[in-house]
């Protein structure tokens, strides 16, 4: 994402999460864990998938930690995204030569 948008993630920030064919970002095992261990190691900020894996109660923050969540990769670019300055497209093979 940092070289797509031209903005470095935020060193305190975990991202984590399935992405499938279509853009959609899933839930994966163990979120709970994650959390937990990524709030240990000292990220205060983490962007995950919405709902979760299985079944259960929904899930806490651990404390010193934020959760934000997103449904799309989308929505994780759109982060990152500023509004004032486009993402920059790669050139294609045959125009670089």
């Amino acid at each position: 994402m940092s070289s797509l948008a031209d903005e470095q993630v935020p060193g305190d920030m975990v991202v984590f999460g399935e992405i499938g064919l279509g853009g959609e970002v899933r839930p994966v095992s163990q979120r709970d864990a994650r959390l937990r261990e990524a709030a240990k190691l000292g990220f205060r900020s983490a962007l995950v998938p919405k709902g979760r894996a299985g079944s259960g109660p929904a899930p806490r923050a651990p404390e010193g930690i934020a959760i934000d969540e997103i449904e799309h990769l989308s929505d994780l670019v759109a982060r990152f995204q500023p509004a004032d300055r486009p993402l920059k497209r790669g050139r294609r093979r045959e125009e670089q030569d």
